[in-house]
């Protein structure tokens, strides 16, 4: 919601509480100009970050004061020479929540130039009301023509996936029509959108790591002492890093993930394990779950399995149907491509077991008193299906390998090697990265 005056704004959302159930909406304002907290987001976490942990859940309302299109409509801020490009992401972003079932609703409010100076002058002479023009009502009357001019790029892009409601705020039923388009949106259910986007940047194939240290134990704790370093130094103040580990059943990933976060300090990373969604997560878009783990600028998030569930066990079980796990592969590099944006340095594994070592780890579980709990039916059950989780993988590793957020691929039939170089394997990343610098 954005509007040319900030007091139409304010009566546009009196009416809308006024008319609807206030317990189910919740407004929110960012700006970090006026807003601390707002402030500190926008240093230490990706931009979509701030809006994914003010999403609503089915059957509520979240409705976002200019929302990412803050800075575009802001008179006092320029527009950045990659509008183009940030549009686009925005413009992906609001089709994947479409895609999700999520109405998006996009209302400008508007008023013709002769209205909008008359009601400006009318609330300046006002002594009782005259508060109510703020520092943005200003600069946009200064420049009414530029300012309309740089809207008309907004909101009638012909390229946007969702399209913009204009309200002319000068009718008298200006704000019974607002209301009558939520209404409306609340009534007729999302339907699929294609998404426009630019192919993402695919390396030719995964790295596998063939070469194996001779004393894994020796390099397992150098690189958990290099480890350490790196994310305790001052320059990964301004990083964050995520790593993200997939595999077969019993490839080892538990082990490897403990022996990784020995090289970190605790107080700045965060280990989530990831399993089928609870009730709570299934009532937001998928990536939902995983935005809000997240970490800040200087913190480390482990994900233990990820939102690659999405294209691996949902599509081989069939709880989703086929365009949703083919439309994930474009998704999910938009939200890497977020995350490194921002600084984040993205590292993913898959760890790979023989069938052979898998059924010999099963069977070793089993057997063991304290690793029992470790098997279930649908480990076996999966195992049997190991044949369509290798369609799957190669899918997914055509799809998703990325220059920005590429796959390792670590043979896992020995679990010391494996660990070792897991750990060798994220230093590397963490100080090219590093030595590199921020790039965005």
């Amino acid at each position: 919601l954005a509007g040319l005056l900030q007091d139409d704004v304010e009566d546009a959302l009196d009416r809308m509480t006024g008319w609807m159930d206030p317990r189910n909406i919740r407004i929110h304002a960012l700006d970090p100009d006026v807003d601390r907290m707002d402030a500190v987001e926008c240093d230490l976490y990706p931009v979509q970050w701030r809006y994914w942990r003010r999403m609503s859940s089915r059957g509520n309302i979240a409705v976002l004061l200019d929302g990412p299109y803050r800075y575009a409509f802001d008179p006092d801020n320029p527009l950045p020479d990659d509008t183009e490009q940030k549009t686009a992401r925005r413009d992906r972003a609001e089709c994947f929540l479409s895609n999700e079932r999520v109405r998006v609703i996009k209302l400008w409010l508007d008023r013709s130039d002769k209205n909008f100076e008359k009601t400006f002058e009318t609330l300046d002479d006002d002594k009782d009301n005259s508060w109510q023009i703020t520092k943005r009502d200003r600069l946009i009357k200064s420049s009414l023509k530029d300012y309309r001019n740089r809207i008309a790029s907004i909101i009638d892009n012909p390229e946007n996936c969702l399209p913009w409601i204009t309200i002319d705020m000068g009718e008298d039923n200006a704000l019974d029509k607002l209301c009558q388009h939520i209404l409306d949106g609340i009534e007729t259910p999302p339907t699929p959108v294609v998404v426009k986007r630019t192919p993402a940047k695919l390396d030719e194939a995964p790295a596998i790591i063939t070469k194996t240290p001779k004393n894994p134990k020796d390099s397992l704790r150098d690189a958990q002492a290099e480890l350490r370093d790196l994310t305790d130094s001052k320059a990964f103040r301004d990083r964050a890093l995520v790593i993200a580990f997939e595999g077969h059943d019993a490839a080892g990933k538990g082990g490897a993930i403990r022996r990784l976060v020995r090289g970190i300090d605790p107080r700045h990373r965060h280990v989530i394990p990831i399993s089928a969604p609870t009730t709570e997560e299934l009532l937001y878009p998928y990536l939902w779950r995983f935005w809000r783990d997240m970490p800040a600028h200087g913190n480390v998030a482990i994900f233990d399995r990820s939102w690659y569930g999405r294209v691996l066990v949902e599509r081989v079980e069939s709880l989703i149907k086929k365009p949703v796990w083919q439309r994930a592969y474009g998704e999910i590099n938009d939200m890497e491509s977020e995350l490194v944006r921002h600084g984040t340095i993205v590292v993913k594994f898959w760890l790979n077991i023989s069938a052979e070592e898998q059924k010999k780890r099963f069977e070793a579980r089993q057997s063991t008193a304290y690793k029992q709990f470790k098997i279930t039916d649908d480990d076996w059950r999966n195992a049997s299906k190991r044949d369509d989780y290798e369609k799957a993988l190669n899918d997914l590793l055509a799809a998703t390998h990325t220059t920005q957020a590429p796959w390792t691929v670590v043979p896992a039939d020995d679990k010391d090697i494996a660990r070792a170089i897991v750990a060798e394997t994220v230093a590397a990343r963490v100080k090219e990265a590093i030595k590199n610098g921020r790039k965005d």
